[in-house]
């Protein structure tokens, strides 16, 4: 570890032990910290000295004077910060945040108070209080925590090998992400992160939750695609249907009675979601049209809401189900289905057919979510706008300052898009970027840990309202946490 670094968590523990530190309006003060302050965390391999990172070509010339210059803003250290104050009222978790985030933030030189703020933040005593203790989701690689590198499979799975898992926690846990996903980022929101893949659960622990979830995994039944020619890998064979049995096996094995089964559900939140990508997706990318593919919406939406209106008949109180992403704008589909009109993309570069089909499909589905709210008005039924957090985030990396890269895979090789389903991420000689945090879309089909992070904190607050959840905080906060 650079001796730099381990000055900043002797600084850190310092910090974020004082009783003060939220009661003054300027958090530099009461740290007392320099303005600028750069700190260098290194990868392997790499030097641990500033001054020669700084005088290596790959910076430039100008680079190390330039540094004495940077000062960054106390409103816009707060939005950098952001997505790492999750690690709320853990102390331990919020060094490792700290750390991280020298390594992915700023170039890899950032200002040393930064780090400060984000681990004073993490260490803040605000929580989200909701009406419920526990969460259950099902879907696909978005909120995959681990369980398709456990279903039997004829080919190997990426997400069992590195790079995955490169930037959180180091290493592969079977998410598809360079770190966490969605729903890691959600669970710690709703102040319930110790969450379980379903096919590794230790029996001997107690979880704030259950993923069901399995990456690739369509809705519809695998025989749908069969009949049609279409091939879904063999780790992905875990539709909707079958994640509902799997949910079933663990309700009624864990909970011996139909009281305690009932008390779970009332004091449960259930997640529909994201999935229905793959059933378009699989169709689109192996010369399906659209005109075929918007024949699916209608029976892809009624198995969503079959599963819904099972789980309310069984005691679910609170259900959100998401529509989907703006696949458009996914490497995977765009170097599937190349054009050279330009009038087939938006300002984006997204492909405008695609995206409107997805919009279709998502207005179908909210409108039967309307229609299942007639039907159980007594219970919490809501529309997830998964399109709208991801197309924002895409659109803000477009027209930010690596917006050539928003598009593009971060692990991959080959194409405008850098990416080949031949060549997929984790195969061998396939490059992996040196910075995720710059890219949206880790391995052309999924986001990065950095893009689940804003995505999460776009979304994560209406869905707090919806569902009736609050934040409190026990201390007087400084202006800074109130605008992180």
């Amino acid at each position: 570890m650079p001796t730099e670094l381990k000055s900043l968590h002797e600084k850190f523990d310092e910090a974020t032990t004082s009783e003060n530190v939220w009661k003054a309006p300027n958090l530099k003060e009461v740290l007392n910290l320099k303005p600028v302050d750069p700190v260098y965390y290194t990868e392997e391999g790499e030097s641990d000295n500033l001054d020669s990172y700084c005088d290596s070509k790959e910076m430039g010339d100008n680079i190390e004077d330039n540094i004495p210059e940077l000062v960054i803003p106390d409103e816009d250290i707060c939005t950098m910060a952001n997505p790492y104050r999750r690690a709320l009222n853990n102390k331990v978790l919020g060094r490792k945040v700290a750390t991280k985030l020298t390594s992915t933030m700023g170039q890899n030189i950032i200002c040393f108070y930064l780090l400060l703020l984000v681990g004073a933040v993490a260490a803040s005593p605000q929580h989200v209080n909701c009406p419920f203790h526990y969460l259950y989701h099902f879907g696909d690689g978005f909120t995959d925590v681990g369980n398709s590198i456990h279903v039997p499979s004829r080919t190997p799975n990426p997400a069992a090998r590195l790079p995955y898992g490169r930037s959180s926690p180091g290493w592969p846990t079977g998410r598809w992400s360079d770190g966490l996903n969605d729903f890691d980022f959600a669970a710690t929101d709703f102040g319930l992160p110790h969450l379980a893949p379903y096919l590794s659960m230790n029996a001997s622990e107690n979880y704030d939750g259950v993923i069901f979830s399995v990456a690739r995994s369509p809705v519809l039944d695998i025989n749908f695609f069969k009949s049609r020619g279409i091939k879904i890998p063999s780790y992905a064979a875990v539709p909707l249907n079958a994640q509902l049995r799997w949910f079933k096996n663990y309700f009624n094995s864990t909970f011996s009675s139909p009281k305690e089964r009932a008390n779970r559900m009332e004091n449960s939140f259930l997640f529909l979601g994201d999935i229905e990508g793959n059933d378009i997706g699989y169709a689109l990318t192996q010369g399906k049209s659209i005109e075929e593919v918007q024949t699916y919406v209608p029976l892809i939406t009624r198995a969503q809401i079959r599963v819904a209106r099972e789980l309310i008949r069984m005691g679910a109180t609170r259900l959100i189900i998401p529509g989907n992403a703006p696949l458009g704008c996914f490497p995977y589909i765009l170097s599937a289905l190349p054009s050279n009109n330009s009038t087939d993309y938006d300002e984006l570069g997204c492909l405008k057919s695609v995206n409107d089909l997805v919009v279709s499909k998502n207005d179908y589905l909210q409108q039967a979510i309307r229609n299942l709210n007639l039907e159980f008005p007594n219970i919490i039924i809501n529309y997830g706008p998964i399109y709208d957090g991801a197309y924002e985030v895409i659109r803000d990396a477009s027209y930010g300052p690596n917006g050539e890269l928003a598009l593009l895979a971060c692990c991959g090789t080959g194409g405008k898009y850098n990416y080949d389903g031949k060549k997929f991420c984790g195969s061998p000689q396939v490059p992996v970027c040196r910075y995720p945090n710059q890219y949206i879309f880790w391995d052309g089909i999924h986001f990065t840990h950095h893009a689940y992070s804003r995505m999460e904190t776009i979304l994560i607050e209406p869905a707090l309202r919806t569902l009736g959840c609050t934040r409190s905080v026990n201390s007087t906060t400084s202006n800074l946490s109130a605008s992180a």
